[in-house]
């Protein structure tokens, strides 16, 4: 996607925003916990992080000052890595899901970003794990980042009229 200039600061506000694709990425992850764990997905965790969604995408906000489009984008990849390759997130691997398709948005839609070892830091990894990370997800799309205005369209239209909110 061409840098978007959609203004969804307007759209969604920034709260708003994490709230709703945190809410639907653990509603999404509650429901699939009861499917047995796939020691085969290149992006699950032997141990189960802690943390909330919610907190982790807004320490992923706070430290790298993304934009909401970016954050969409991030959505979008997740879905897509899902889709495409028949991924099921779950407790096991949702942290590391958002991680690496946080990292291709914030490359493909920012105009400037930071080097692996921090966004490795800000995820809680190694900058190997997240180098790998990166690795299988830019794979698991089959290198395209690319994004239409259509399906962004359409994404922020759902998360501004999340129903949970």
């Amino acid at each position: 996607m061409e840098r978007a200039k959609i203004d969804t600061e307007e759209l969604i506000k920034i709260p708003k925003l994490i709230k709703a694709i945190s809410h639907l990425l653990s509603e999404i992850v509650k429901v699939n916990s009861q499917i047995e764990y796939d020691a085969h997905d290149p992006f699950s965790s032997k141990v189960v992080t802690t943390i909330p969604i919610q907190y982790y995408i807004e320490r992923i906000k706070k430290y790298t000052n993304i934009e909401n489009s970016t954050l969409i984008i991030t959505l979008i990849y997740a879905d897509r890595v899902c889709g495409m390759n028949s991924i099921v997130l779950q407790p096991h691997n949702i942290h590391r899901v958002i991680l690496a398709s946080c990292l291709l948005a914030i490359k493909y839609n920012e105009d400037e970003f930071y080097a692996n070892d921090y966004y490795a830091q800000v995820g809680g990894i190694t900058t190997e794990e997240l180098n790998l990370l990166e690795y299988n997800c830019i794979q698991l799309l089959n290198f395209n980042l690319f994004v239409d205005e259509k399906i962004f369209q359409k994404y922020v239209n759902y998360l501004s009229n999340y129903p949970k909110i």
